[in-house]
């Protein structure tokens, strides 16, 4: 919907290549990659096509490594997740 908006010119550029960037670190990594590649029926072709050629051009990591946010393991009672 975001992209949508955008190319109407009713979403301001600034927030959606922020929607953007999120979306390209999160499906940047291998599970959500395989989601992205698997459930582009419920998005817009041309929304598909943009972002499909970026995360292209992105190395696949687990999210952690490229969004540490993600990373349990380093958030303050983390050792209580085991």
């Amino acid at each position: 919907m975001c992209h949508k908006l955008y190319k109407q010119g009713a979403l301001n550029e600034a927030l959606y290549y922020g929607k953007v960037k999120y979306w390209l670190q999160l499906h940047s990594s291998p599970g959500r990659r395989d989601w992205w590649n698997t459930h582009a029926v419920i998005l817009s072709d041309e929304f598909y096509k943009e972002i499909s050629a970026e995360l292209e051009a992105i190395p696949v990591k687990k999210l952690r490594e490229s969004n540490p946010i993600f990373d349990s393991s380093v958030h303050e009672g983390a050792e209580n997740n085991i």
